[in-house]
């Protein structure tokens, strides 16, 4: 799946959660409510990234650090925190009441991002032995950046220079 995927599932959400704020429907929440649920765990895992993207950044992180670097930071948080079973932490997203607008700010700064991300499916949930100097570690999904913008690789030979 690619990145685009994600952002467009994530707009579906959006969509829903400002529905619910507006209308106050118990139908428009559980239409909510009955989308994320049928969800993959990796989509849902992206909603949270932005949704905490969204709430957590400030306007002081946005000029110090890059969306990308912002974007990446709240997934490698998220990952460490480890996140529960798919089902749990569906309604942690689905409880959020502000979700809209947590949704829509992070949003903004992850669709400056311009890139793709692969996650392999082709493992079948097979582990893969990767080799280092300390022995064998276990790997058992990854992400591979498949495109990214000019902009970007413009930043990153700047600072290098």
């Amino acid at each position: 799946m690619d990145f685009a995927h994600f952002i467009n599932i994530t707009k579906t959400v959006y969509q829903l959660a400002c529905n619910r704020r507006t209308s106050r429907s118990t139908e428009a929440s559980r239409e909510l409510e009955k989308y994320v649920n049928q969800l993959s765990f990796d989509e849902i895992k992206f909603i949270q990234i932005i949704m905490y993207l969204g709430r957590e950044t400030t306007d002081e992180d946005r000029l110090k650090y890059s969306n990308r670097e912002l974007f990446e930071s709240q997934h490698r948080y998220l990952e460490k925190k480890s996140w529960s079973i798919r089902e749990l932490e569906a309604d942690h997203i689905v409880e959020k009441m502000p979700l809209d607008e947590y949704l829509e700010k992070g949003l903004e700064i992850a669709g400056n991002l311009n890139i793709q991300i692969g996650f392999n499916n082709d493992l079948n949930n097979k582990n893969v032995n990767v080799k280092n100097e300390e022995g064998a570690i276990v790997m058992e999904k990854y992400c591979r950046i498949q495109t990214m913008d000019a902009n970007f690789v413009d930043s990153y030979l700047a600072k290098e220079l």
